[in-house]
């Protein structure tokens, strides 16, 4: 039997491979690829059988990237999984007041704005391709800290100095899997649609107005 293989947005540490390990558990064979346009990739050219990728944050909205490959290619949505994002502070240094520069991807720093604006008014904030490069860098440089998962401080044997640093105790990202085919009918599905609408008055009233009468409770709009 063909062992399963599935994509996610990489590198090594990131939330993305943690989404996919618990929805795929460690049988499973791993690539992890550089953008959300490469796991599409691997997934329609059928290198891979299944894609996760981030799709929506509760603090920071949709992930345009997901959307915007969702509509151009021919992949579907098989499945959804709601991951709690815990962000902590990896760091080598002995004190916050050490610290003269911050790594993280540009989310995970949106996610912790309030806690970085109290606890490191003074540091450089540097952007980085992933929250798991961010761990590279502290690991490197002593008076640095990075915005990671507890997975990237494993990884990259960074300590962690402050853990649950996000703003919102809430916070999650909801990751989706991508498959050729769609999974099959459960009775309790969500589904994703895409639609335009003509340049009129009340154009999307009457959108709306369609599924109100056909029972469907709609839990997102953008």
């Amino acid at each position: 039997e063909k062992q399963l293989r599935v994509a996610y947005l990489g590198p090594e540490g990131t939330f993305s491979q943690l989404a996919a390990r618990r929805l795929f558990g460690l049988q499973a064979q791993y690539r992890e690829c550089a953008t959300i346009e490469a796991v599409f990739e691997a997934t329609s050219s059928g290198d891979t059988t299944y894609g996760v990728v981030p799709f929506e944050n509760s603090t920071e909205g949709a992930v345009s990237m997901t959307s915007d490959a969702l509509l151009e290619g021919n992949l579907m949505i098989r499945q959804e999984y709601v991951l709690p994002i815990a962000h902590c502070l990896l760091s080598q240094a002995t004190s916050l007041s050490r610290i003269t520069t911050l790594y993280s991807h540009p989310p995970a720093l949106g996610q912790c704005r309030n806690w970085i604006s109290k606890h490191l008014p003074r540091a450089t904030v540097v952007q980085t391709t992933s929250t798991s490069a961010a761990a590279r860098e502290a690991k490197a440089d002593d008076r640095a800290a990075a915005i990671a998962a507890d997975i990237a401080a494993e990884i990259h044997d960074v300590p962690i100095a402050r853990a649950n640093i996000q703003d919102r105790s809430e916070n999650a990202t909801r990751f989706v899997v991508l498959g050729k085919e769609d999974a099959p009918a459960t009775g309790t599905d969500r589904t994703t649609i895409a639609f335009g609408v003509a340049d009129q008055k009340g154009a999307l009233r009457r959108v709306l107005t369609v599924l109100e009468e056909s029972n469907v409770n709609l839990t997102r709009i953008e």
